[in-house]
């Protein structure tokens, strides 16, 4: 990884940073795979190759990454109250990606090699992205600004390790997005204030497909695969976010809260599995990945002198409303309450304090993957109540 930059950052008007910036990795991933006595391919030869008791399916996935950019960003300090951004960036980007089989005959303790053979035929996938953006800045006072800004970014494209030929590769995702907001500080910056309204639209967004069949004819015709990547054509996100912070002695509050509302506009062919076989299902005017439309987040503390020190007492609670996971099942709504109290010293060298996480001991689910019919699923919930003491101390 290689970066030039020339910057400018004296100037009254037009301060500037420009640059170059170059990357070339390359990464192989080893896979040693038994799959046993009881897989079909292996019932199946069996008649033809006596004492078979199993059959290996070693492999390398061999991943390369070439980046090189040019980027130029500007600030123009039009007036003491007024200033606007500006920035491009030209990237050029390539990613390709093979994987090799190296199967073998398990006859008891003896394992014959069979001739190696392509999973992924090797496969390369290049392109060319502008982005950059635009932002004003007014100051109405010192202490408040408003601004409004307009951005057009992206998320390069990349492999799917070990994944089948047809999705091993996902191309780079394209962000446009439409930003107002508001920064200020009031009673000499005892209350801060962030407001924010935004609109982004995407196309080719790399959305998450979990416990997906898909046909591969190399391995008996269909292969689970955990995690995969593939571009949905049209995505759309938008809503707002708020946060309060204050100090009113001895309390300090910091209070937050957020609306997210997404949508695949369109996403006919998303990755699915239907009565245990690979499918595509349409999940155009679904969620974005199990994204809660409402969170919000609330901290008080109250902290005293004692003995030259602080006594402290801590509340945080954190809530997120009903989502939706991938396959449309829903989350209830949950709220995590933790609680601490301690003593620190004034300058912050040390802190020992008690706390509680998850007071109420609230069962809520972050993720959820589906099992089968029967309505068996996995996921990561929050963690149970649980105590304990911490000690810390900086030097």
């Amino acid at each position: 990884t290689q970066e030039l930059r020339i910057v400018n950052t004296d100037a009254r008007v037009w301060n500037f940073i420009a640059g170059v910036f170059f990357s070339d990795s390359d990464s192989i991933a080893s896979l040693e795979t038994d799959l046993g006595f009881i897989n079909q391919q292996v019932v199946d030869l069996r008649p033809s190759v006596p004492g078979l008791t199993g059959l290996i399916a070693d492999s390398d996935t061999i991943s390369s990454q070439e980046e090189f950019a040019i980027f130029f960003h500007n600030r123009f300090d039009l007036t003491d109250k007024l200033s606007l951004a500006a920035g491009i960036r030209y990237n050029d980007m390539t990613f390709g990606q093979s994987a090799q089989v190296f199967p073998g005959l398990e006859l008891g303790e003896q394992i014959v090699e069979l001739p190696s053979f392509d999973l992924i035929e090797p496969q390369e996938d290049h392109t060319t992205v502008w982005s950059g953006g635009l932002k004003l800045r007014y100051h109405l006072q010192d202490s408040l600004m408003v601004y409004g800004s307009l951005d057009r970014g992206f998320r390069p494209g990349g492999v799917n390790f070990n994944a089948t030929p047809a999705v091993a590769l996902f191309t780079e995702e394209i962000s446009n997005s439409l930003e107002f907001g508001l920064k200020g500080e009031f009673y000499g910056g005892a209350l801060r204030l962030l407001l924010a309204v935004y609109e982004q639209r995407y196309d080719d967004f790399q959305a998450i497909s979990r416990n997906v069949v898909l046909d591969d004819p190399n391995f008996g015709g269909e292969r689970e695969l955990a995690n995969i990547i593939t571009n949905a054509p049209e995505a759309r996100s938008g809503g707002f976010e708020a946060e309060l912070t204050g100090i009113v002695l001895p309390w300090l509050f910091r209070a937050s809260v957020s609306y997210t509302d997404t949508e695949f506009i369109d996403f006919e062919n998303a990755p699915c599995t239907i009565d245990e076989g690979p499918a595509t299902c349409d999940r155009t005017g679904a969620a974005i990945d199990e994204l809660p439309l409402w969170s919000a987040h609330l901290t008080l503390e109250r902290s005293v002198p004692w003995r030259g020190n602080e006594f402290y007492m801590r509340g945080i609670g954190n809530y997120r409303s009903g989502a939706s996971a991938i396959n449309g099942a829903p989350f209830d709504a949950f709220l995590v309450a933790d609680f601490f109290m301690g003593v620190r010293d004034s300058e912050g060298a040390w802190d020992l304090g008690l706390w509680v996480r998850n007071l109420s001991d609230e069962d809520g689910q972050l993720t959820r993957l589906e099992g089968d019919p029967s309505g068996f699923f996995t996921g990561q919930l929050t963690r149970p109540r649980h105590a304990g003491v911490s000690l810390n101390y900086r030097y």
